[in-house]
């Protein structure tokens, strides 16, 4: 069994055809990380870092705090980014970089 990056993380459509992601999206988002360390793309200090990132950016989206929560999901990105090829694997960057990019566009910002 692989890794890929799946159907959209979890949310909902309005009429108007925008798609917002619900805090699952985070969970969604962590349960990527594991499959990927799982996978040994990975190594589990990078894995358990990211699974910290998240949890802090899905507080503070529960708290209300969207623009803090998407600056540390734009934290996560960069740290992808910059350990790429290091502690983490191609195949988990192009996972997570891009499903991180669009938890972060699609989050309700009221």
């Amino acid at each position: 069994k692989t890794v890929g990056p799946g159907p959209l993380p979890p949310g909902w459509w309005y009429d108007s055809g925008v798609y917002v992601v619900s805090d699952s999206g985070f969970y969604h988002l962590m349960d990527k990380v594991e499959q990927c360390y799982r996978q040994g793309w990975m190594d589990e200090r990078a894995m358990r870092h990211l699974i910290g990132m998240y949890n802090r950016a899905l507080k503070h989206y529960e708290n209300g705090r969207v623009r803090q929560s998407k600056h540390v999901l734009m934290q996560v990105m960069d740290y992808v980014e910059r350990e790429k090829g290091k502690l983490i694997k191609d195949e988990t960057y192009y996972i997570l970089y891009y499903r991180t990019k669009f938890v972060k566009n699609h989050l309700f910002d009221t």
